[in-house]
């Protein structure tokens, strides 16, 4: 998973053993007004939803207003202190020229698993997909569930993504991840953030793929497999 600031994250693998085999996932993230000087205290909070610019304005009463803009899927893209610094974005800006990178968002790799050469980007072959989308924002996610337009302490955003990364390697079969974002107002201003993931079986064609035998790793051409993750 990708972060840029001061972000506190827990997530907790709700099924069988296999690290990263990310059936279903609970983070909870807190992103607090990044950039203030000396913490905020306040009762209460005024929050409103614009649904046309998926931006989230907060109002606190401590007269500190932070505004929160999110991708399609869910992501954070935006997050500004309007009193201190409007014109500032405190999410980093991208690596390598991606639209969706640098995202509050997750990214799956799996190195076992590769496909053949491409051209785009760092040209990395391995098993990749974001939640938001691909690289230089060639194909993005489709949104099941958006907040709509109102003045309201929680917004669900329900997305699907069904392309790798580099998604030239969709012809090595195509992935399908499902995310549900779920975001609370807090009284400080703050957000947080319960996101749960779902993948469902990927089946995979004519890559390159990776096995410890205990002492090294093997790699085999495979015409067809359903990705795993063990051996991470």
């Amino acid at each position: 998973m990708k972060y840029d600031g001061l972000v506190e994250c827990v997530c907790e693998d709700r099924e069988v053993s296999i690290l990263l085999n990310i059936f279903r996932m609970v983070v909870v993230v807190v992103v607090a007004g990044l950039g203030v000087a000396t913490p905020l205290i306040a009762r209460e909070v005024e929050s409103f939803y614009d649904a046309e610019t998926r931006t989230l304005s907060i109002k606190t009463a401590a007269n500190r207003r932070f505004q929160y803009v999110f991708n399609k899927g869910g992501a954070i893209c935006g997050l500004y202190d309007v009193d201190i610094a409007p014109e500032t974005n405190l999410v980093g800006d991208s690596f390598q020229g991606e639209t969706t990178d640098r995202v509050i968002q997750w990214t799956y790799w799996n190195s076992r698993y590769l496909g053949s050469p491409h051209d785009s980007g760092d040209k990395d072959v391995r098993a990749n997909v974001t939640m938001e989308g691909c690289f230089h924002g060639k194909f993005t996610c489709d949104a099941l569930e958006s907040p709509k337009t109102g003045h309201n302490g929680v917004l669900v955003f329900k997305s699907q993504i069904t392309h790798w990364f580099y998604s030239d390697l969709d012809r090595h079969g195509r992935p399908d991840f499902e995310t549900t974002s779920r975001y609370e107002v807090l009284d400080d201003g703050s957000l947080k953030l319960e996101r749960t993931v779902l993948r469902r079986p990927w089946e995979l064609r004519d890559v390159v793929v990776k096995s410890w035998d205990g002492k090294q790793w093997d790699a085999a051409a495979s015409e067809r497999t359903v990705l795993v993750a063990d051996h991470l």
